[in-house]
């Protein structure tokens, strides 16, 4: 019988799904330099931890299997509100067809609409912005992949010590594994990426448009 899965690695990070070590390889794929869960916010449906934060861009990115519910975003609503950040939704579940990357989505909620780009939409930026061996490790990163029927006997017994530990534990465990990559990222001083610098504009024009529909 397989046991619930609740350790999701990914270049050194212990993530919680599956989603969003799919969603980090892709923005690796396209030079997107993030940190993941930085900081925790508090908002009026309580604690928020964004699962990563672009610095280039000064985003935070919120991984969801299907399309998030209300609450989910008058979460992001008040981080934006206190970070000036804004969140964008990486969600669906991306699959490919026909050689190009359907089924995922990146959306931005105001309260009161969204603005949504789907992953054949972003596939055609890359095609045209980056060569095609970018454009193709962003397809081969995107496409969903099932969990293997087989783990090692270590990957199984780090699942079950997971499984003993109350929550704050296992946050304070988190948290003494992400902090120093995060800082070894955050010390890194690089050229930004085409698409770190697509994502800052995309940044900007969204608080825009969610102050002028609040307003309306």
């Amino acid at each position: 019988m397989r046991s619930k899965q609740t350790i999701f690695r990914y270049a050194g990070y212990e993530m919680r799904s599956h989603s969003e070590t799919r969603w980090a390889a892709i923005m690796d794929a396209l030079s997107i330099v993030w940190l993941y869960e930085p900081r925790v916010i508090d908002t009026r449906h309580g604690w928020y931890l964004p699962d990563f934060f672009i610095p280039a861009a000064g985003v935070f990115v919120e991984v969801k299997g299907p399309t998030p519910n209300t609450v989910e975003i008058e979460k992001a609503g008040d981080a934006e509100t206190q970070t000036g950040c804004p969140v964008i939704f990486a969600h669906g579940r991306p699959e490919l067809l026909h050689a190009e990357l359907f089924h995922g989505l990146i959306s931005y909620y105001s309260g009161k609409g969204e603005v949504s780009f789907s992953t054949a939409e972003i596939g055609a930026l890359v095609r045209k912005h980056y060569d095609l061996r970018t454009y193709a490790r962003y397809l081969s990163e995107g496409e969903h992949q099932h969990r293997p029927d087989v783990v090692s006997i270590g990957e199984a017994l780090a699942e079950v010590i997971v499984g003993w530990m109350d929550r704050g534990a296992r946050e304070q465990s988190l948290a003494s594994i992400h902090m120093p990559l995060n800082e070894k990222k955050t010390a890194w001083h690089g050229q930004h990426s085409k698409a770190e610098w697509l994502l800052a504009e995309f940044a900007t024009k969204a608080s825009h448009w969610r102050a002028q529909r609040e307003a309306a």
